[in-house]
């Protein structure tokens, strides 16, 4: 199991990372996979998916879009 996990945990990393777009049967393999992960791997996994996501949020607007926006109400 520790080499399927490892491989896991790389297709996870690349998918975050987004050097690599997930296909729909890889998407379906990771799900399946995820049944084997351990109860604190799975808050590890979804502490890091979070984060990702919050990343992703606070990059909604660029700075240039922001600036022009506080000028409307300048």
């Amino acid at each position: 199991m520790n080499g399927s996990v490892s491989y896991f945990q790389d297709s996870v990393t690349t998918h975050i990372l987004g050097s690599k777009q997930m296909t729909s049967i890889q998407f379906e393999q990771l799900k399946a996979q995820l049944k084997l992960l351990t109860p604190q791997q799975l808050r590890s996994l979804q502490g890091e998916i979070r984060s990702s996501l919050d990343i992703e949020k606070e990059t909604v607007l660029t700075e240039e879009e922001l600036n022009l926006i506080t000028s409307l109400f300048d």
